[in-house]
């Protein structure tokens, strides 16, 4: 699949397999997944997410969805599949009055825990954040270490 239709209807980066990053782009948390999806969508908007969607369905390609994090069972990409990547979307939104949060899709936990705005309200913590995780695997460590207790 050529990536050149895709690139025309967003703003975020498209990566295919023909470009010198994917190996590296198409890699989840979980190295036992090896999926080859037919594109990775770097979303930087809302409306990246829907033209992106909208390309996968109207050429009947499968849509991974691949967050902030990360997702052992390897959810976050598919073979032949188009990825759409949220890492790109980022934003909090903190309402400190009713003590409440809006998180874009590919936020990690690292702000909530470094000081942000919603010190003090409750949240719970699941894991390590992906860039942590991609870092510890350059690095060659099988796994990030466990960040928290349950």
């Amino acid at each position: 699949m050529s990536t050149t239709a895709l690139r025309k209807l967003v703003t975020g980066p498209v990566i295919g397999p023909e470009d010198a990053e994917y190996e590296d782009a198409r890699h989840v948390y979980n190295f036992m997944i090896d999926a080859r999806p037919d594109a990775i969508v770097g979303c930087a908007s809302a409306e990246d997410v829907q033209a992106a969607v909208s390309h996968a369905v109207a050429t009947g390609r499968p849509v991974a969805i691949r967050g902030g994090g990360h997702s052992v069972p390897g959810f976050g990409t598919a073979d032949d599949a188009i990825v759409v990547d949220l890492s790109g979307l980022t934003r909090i939104e903190v309402n400190p009055a009713n003590r409440t949060a809006r998180v874009s899709g590919g936020a990690t936990w690292a702000p909530p825990f470094t000081g942000s705005p919603t010190r003090g309200a409750a949240r719970r913590r699941s894991g390590a954040d992906r860039e942590h995780s991609r870092t510890r695997a350059r690095r060659g460590a099988a796994r990030p270490p466990a960040t928290g207790t349950r």
